[in-house]
């Protein structure tokens, strides 16, 4: 009589498809698991590398189709206040660095329209002196004088009376050779 009956062979070929399809994947899970995990993760960073390719080249196309600005850091200062005089945000905005065109219109609606000593504002702005400038940096140092409390609408910006001193950076956008706002 041989050892290897049929019932012992079924018993041997279930137990071996038990280990097969239960016990290995399950000590591999981990290895796969982590292999899946690694392939998500490169794609995800794929989709992240491409997408800040695609931020770079489209602010790229920006600067060099951007016009607006002047060819010294003063003339730039100048166009500013002046658009401001205007209450022409569109274009003052369009005097800061490409990326932040958007966000300083907002804000300088929101100074035109609920700031009570614009004009006191403006002055301080023209009276602006270079305190720096290099090749393609300037920077302008002015005092504004508050002499009643402010509170900007729409925020929670509260201003009390006295003087404060504030800067402005202006660079060059090396694509068109123009002076542009960075930082007010």
């Amino acid at each position: 009589m041989s050892i290897f009956n049929k019932t012992s062979v079924k018993f041997a070929a279930g137990f071996l498809g038990i280990v097969v399809l239960v016990i290995l994947p399950s000590i591999f899970w981990e290895d796969l698991k982590s292999s899946w995990q690694k392939r998500a993760e490169s794609k995800d960073q794929e989709d992240f590398y491409t997408a800040i390719e695609k931020e770079h080249d489209r602010l790229l196309e920006a600067y060099k189709n951007d016009t607006y600005g002047g060819d010294t850091p003063e003339e730039t200062w100048g166009m500013f206040i002046d658009a401001l005089e205007k209450d022409d945000t569109d274009l003052a905005a369009k005097y800061f660095v490409v990326e932040k065109q958007e966000e300083m219109k907002e804000e300088l609606d929101q100074i035109v329209q609920s700031y009570p000593n614009i004009d006191s504002w403006l002055s301080a702005l023209k009276m602006a002196g270079l305190s720096g400038a290099m090749t393609n940096r300037a920077e302008f140092i002015y005092t504004n004088i508050v002499t009643t409390p402010i509170k900007i609408e729409g925020t929670e910006l509260f201003i009390e009376p006295g003087e404060y001193e504030s800067s402005a950076t202006i660079i060059l956008n090396e694509y068109t050779n123009k002076w542009k706002i960075e930082s007010l």
